[in-house]
């Protein structure tokens, strides 16, 4: 049975082919709303209605229930500033991760006490 489009029913050649789980054209990748042209990364697979369609962000049916990214604020809190890390470090252009910084003052504690430990061990000698 050679493959089908999801929205057309028209046949799909290789060469025009978007295969997000079912078959489209490329012409045929848009939003059922507003017909916007849809890529693999801004498509919206709605798996709610049957059958399953595609829609852009704008016109994707949002669900009594549904946890998304607008219902629970995740945009906000991906972009809130990390954890243990100074605010001078997030605006500085520094590479030095959290670890490098503490590796860092790690060894330079190290350093100070091996030389308090040869001062103290010169003058008893």
């Amino acid at each position: 049975m050679p493959d089908v489009c999801h929205r057309c029913g028209g046949r799909v050649y290789p060469v025009e082919r978007v295969d997000v789980g079912a078959l489209f054209h490329r012409r045929c990748f848009r939003c059922k709303i507003c017909g916007l042209q849809l890529s693999l990364r801004t498509f919206n697979w709605d798996q709610s209605n049957n059958p399953p369609d595609i829609y852009c962000q704008a016109h994707m049916p949002r669900h009594v229930g549904c946890i998304d990214s607008e219902a629970v604020g995740i945009k906000t809190a991906i972009g809130a500033p990390k954890r243990g890390v100074a605010l001078s470090d997030q605006v500085s252009n520094y590479d030095w991760s959290m670890y490098q910084l503490q590796a860092f003052a790690t060894f330079v504690v190290v350093v100070v006490v091996v030389v308090v430990v040869v001062v103290v061990v010169v003058q008893f000698f």
